[in-house]
């Protein structure tokens, strides 16, 4: 019957797959241009009338978001605003190299010549026709090749516009300050819109765009007039080149406000980064009074300011045009008002109606069309924005307690377990009943950590979230312990059922508590935006096992935890599971391999299942259809709502089994990096170790708790199943056999020493319980 509810349970979910309608992208015409004004630092407190008036009328008009502008590559060191760029640039985690040479005009004197001289001796290529070329794409290709698993394509962007037809120019300068061999230039415009030999056709970055001012940072700042003139002969140029096309603007003074904020006063600082904004305002009125009918005007930051010691947040967004209105989202991340910067460049190309590479891991943006009044929007994305940071501030040292407290925990009670026998009853009784009582605080730390927002929807400050966190933790600890006197499973089977109602509904409600936690993703962490992370599948996974098995060892004389055990857990399982994996839920699809894997092992051992190459081949059959199935309702949705499943069929399909290999490659460096690197990995190792022999070898209390738990020791090898499993499909997949066997490690110690009292009193002596 199990598997006749599995069945009709998978059946359901392919039909429902095929017959989900087709959701089209509504037809629009591509964009005849679109403009990138690079924005570094910019804020969201600078979107006013008063200070930025070009800036607030666009935002006022248009699209308006917070935009992730993590660089996930480890060896990102480069200069920021030219990092940033090439990471528009390539659609990917590129980083820059800080000895690599900067964009120059082709004319300008490079080493004894030209640049475009030493562009031909430095790449083997011809200048002629290009205005601009970049001097360091030969080291900073070197430097991106196989330093990450991925396949990062330098010059993507300008390379598919150019390849479509179209054309590229930049314009801007942010060289700072002196060093001894010469100026310290910057100028991330031409990394944007370079093609993937390192040239563009068109514009200017060299020093003719700068003026002399005693006044501004390093006595220098953007000449307005140079730069507008620039601009108009790039503007008339491409008009008559035709086709697709890209302008990429920088300022250059944001950057130069920057650079010399810590070699003066604040108020000084103050000053010069008012200023700026106000010439970034005077280059994006400039751009949006040139921009032709049904072009698309882009303002972006590329870098954000960082404070030592702080956790760096989002920053502002605005995109303008036609359809451009209300907040900003992505099928990067499901959320209103939340991109990323790998999106930049997915939208440049959508805009302009040119095909993404299949590099590019972003996904083009789009706007929900809300009529609210901007001072709305931006404090909406303001306070989601303060949020992140809070709960990233604290999550350190939420986590880290979380780890030190469970460890100590476990091995304090180990000891307790070990001595407790010499002791007299009434020490006993004593450390057993703070042992089991600490241990119900630690399973209520998952709950509490969602259920944290019910109390504070938005803490804006670490303080806040803190507050809220141990508010919620203290309601769902008192909750547990009251179900004491019921016996010591039911607290247990409570804490985990609640972790899994809690997760549940919040997935199905579209994940609001979810958009930042302790014990889950962090929009900072641009590892993952939306859905259930694998620290929330984890918990999910992990409470449910032992949960619903302890739970039919509680009532294991009742008719109904029979039919539970044979009929319900495949139910149960298959909903864990969508909740979990499905691209409109959780989004998370390694999870119908390991967590089929996890419940199908559970299933046969308590039911008594012969456990063999059937029930394997039939756990993989099942993964394979619930694959299948979620990936079928994800491609035929529409191009704005799919998750990233989708998106990597797509990429297959276009990279084939190279970019399979990628994938493949890119999970195992993240799993190995993990690994080195958490402090779960001690703990689970240690677990593992333990619960693995004591689960084939069982002796004294152990055993006897197993054998009394029948259901529960089926769930222990589940656990140890699943996490095996999920640990070579995942990334950073050593998070979830040790959040998993954390339910299951608390679990059977809190069992063992609710049962020592019993135990001590001898088989046929006293049975006193404390």
């Amino acid at each position: 019957m199990g598997r006749r509810i599995t069945g009709a349970v998978l059946t359901g979910a392919i039909a429902l797959a095929f017959a989900t309608p087709v959701m089209p992208a509504a037809a629009a015409e591509p964009a005849p241009r679109v403009v990138v004004v690079l924005a570094p630092y910019l804020q969201l407190s600078d979107i006013d009338p008063d200070v930025a008036p070009a800036i607030h009328r666009l935002a006022e008009q248009g699209a308006v978001g917070n935009i992730n502008l993590r660089n996930r590559s480890r060896i990102a060191a480069g200069p920021p605003p030219l990092q940033g760029a090439l990471v528009f640039s390539s659609g990917s985690w590129a980083a820059a190299d800080r000895l690599a040479p900067q964009p120059h005009d082709v004319d300008e004197y490079y080493e004894g010549g030209s640049a475009s001289d030493a562009y031909e001796r430095m790449t083997g290529e011809d200048a002629t026709g290009y205005d601009v070329v970049f001097l360091g794409l030969p080291r900073t290709v070197r430097l991106n090749d196989g330093a990450e698993a991925l396949a990062i394509r330098l010059g993507a962007l300008g390379q598919a516009i150019r390849d479509a037809g179209g054309s590229t120019a930049a314009i801007g300068n942010s060289d700072a300050g002196f060093e001894v061999r010469g100026v310290w230039r910057n100028r991330p415009a031409a990394a944007v819109a370079m093609d993937e030999s390192g040239r563009v056709v068109l514009g200017s970055v060299s020093t003719a765009l700068l003026r002399n001012d005693s006044d501004s940072p390093f006595g220098f700042a953007t000449d307005l007039e140079a730069f507008a003139a620039e601009h108009e002969r790039v503007r008339v140029a491409l008009d008559e080149a035709g086709g697709p096309s890209l302008i990429v603007l920088d300022a250059g003074d944001p950057h130069r406000a920057q650079e010399v904020a810590i070699d003066v006063s604040p108020g000084v600082a103050e000053v010069h980064r008012l200023a700026a904004v106000r010439t970034l305002d005077a280059i994006v009125a400039l751009a949006a009074d040139a921009l032709p009918p049904g072009g698309t005007l882009m303002v972006v930051p590329q870098v954000l300011a960082e404070t030592p010691g702080a956790v760096t947040g989002l920053g502002p967004m605005i995109v303008y045009g036609e359809g451009w209105s209300g907040y900003l989202s992505s099928s990067s991340t499901h959320r209103r008002g939340l991109v990323t910067n790998l999106d930049v460049p997915a939208t440049v190309l959508a805009a302009l109606g040119v095909e993404r590479p299949v590099e590019m891991l972003g996904n083009a943006m789009v706007s929900d069309g809300v009529r609210k009044p901007l001072v709305q929007r931006v404090v909406t994305l303001a306070d989601a924005n303060a949020t992140a940071i809070a709960v990233d501030t604290a999550k350190p040292v939420v986590v880290n307690g979380f780890i030190a407290v469970t460890t100590l925990l476990l091995l304090g009670c180990t000891l307790v377990l070990l001595r407790a026998r010499r002791w007299q009853r009434r020490d006993m009784c004593l450390w057993s009943s703070i042992g089991r009582r600490l241990l119900l605080l630690v399973l209520a730390v998952p709950p509490a950590s969602l259920l944290m927002f019910v109390i504070d929807r938005l803490p804006s400050t670490a303080a806040e979230a803190y507050l809220a966190f141990f508010a919620a933790l203290g309601v769902v600890f008192v909750a547990g312990l009251a179900l004491e006197f019921l016996g010591p499973r039911v607290p247990i089977v409570f804490l985990s059922m609640l972790a899994v109602t809690v997760i549940i509904i919040d997935q199905v409600m579209g994940a609001p508590l979810s958009f930042t936690s302790f014990l889950g993703y962090s929009p900072l962490l641009a590892a993952r935006y939306y859905g259930l992370g694998n620290e929330g599948a984890a918990i999910l996974f992990g409470a449910a096992v032992t949960g619903f098995a302890l739970l039919l060892d509680e009532y294991r004389t009742a008719r109904w935890a029979r039919l539970a055990g044979r009929w319900g857990l495949p139910a149960f399982a298959a909903v864990v599971t969508v909740v979990a994996a499905a691209p409109v839920l959780g989004a998370n699809v390694a999870v119908a391999a390991w967590a089929v894997a996890g419940f199908a092992a559970l299933w046969a051992i308590h039911n008594r299942v012969r456990f063999d190459w059937k029930l394997v081949v039939s756990a993989l059959l099942v993964t394979v259809l619930l694959i299948a199935a979620f990936s079928a309702i994800d491609l035929r949705a529409g191009a704005e709502s799919r998750s990233h499943l989708a998106r990597a069929w797509e990429s297959l399909s276009k990279g084939g089994v190279s970019e399979l290999w990628l994938i493949i490659a890119r999970k195992a460096e993240t799993n190995i990096r993990v690994l080195m690197h958490t402090n779960w990995s001690y703990v689970l190792v240690a677990v593992l170790a333990f619960l693995g022999f004591m689960r084939w070898r069982p002796q004294g209390d152990f055993a006897a708790v197993l054998s009394e738990n029948p259901a529960f020791s089926a769930g222990m090898t589940a656990c140890l199943i699943g996490g095996a499993v999920a640990y070579v499909t995942e990334d950073s997949g050593i998070v979830i056999p040790a959040l998993a066997m954390v339910y299951v490690g608390v679990a059977i110690v809190h069992l063992m020493l609710s049962r020592l009292p019993r135990a001590a009193g001898g088989e046929a002596g006293d049975a006193e319980e404390c």
